[in-house]
């Protein structure tokens, strides 16, 4: 989307971050314009099973994590509006339970329902 919103062809109201994008430092966070403490930021990530070895889940972070820091993944990264988050798996692991924590108490608010 970033692309569209540098050439022009749409206005970028807010990023979900709660930081700003380098690449459009003059668009405003939600929590900027009024909602404070929005911070919606996707991410992606490796899972493995739970019995995976140890040993095999530090070599596949570790080669992803070289991978995401070359130039050209940087590169391709930035011209997203994006940034790589680079972690360790235990780290990793504390991201995901703070999310699932926090969009549960979303879905409870919401009161969505599966029918």
């Amino acid at each position: 989307m970033i692309q569209h919103v540098t050439s022009g062809r749409v206005r970028a109201i807010a990023v979900t971050s709660a930081r700003r994008v380098a690449i459009a430092a003059d668009v405003p966070t939600i929590a900027e314009s009024g909602i404070g403490g929005f911070d919606v930021n996707p991410w992606w990530g490796i899972l493995a099973p739970a019995a995976t070895d140890a040993r095999i889940v530090r070599k596949v972070n570790s080669d992803v994590a070289e991978i995401l820091r070359t130039r050209e993944m940087q590169e391709f990264f930035k011209a997203q509006g994006a940034e790589a988050l680079i972690t360790t798996p235990e780290e990793f692991q504390k991201l995901l339970v703070a999310d699932v924590r926090k969009w549960a108490r979303v879905v409870k608010a919401s009161n969505a329902r599966i029918d």
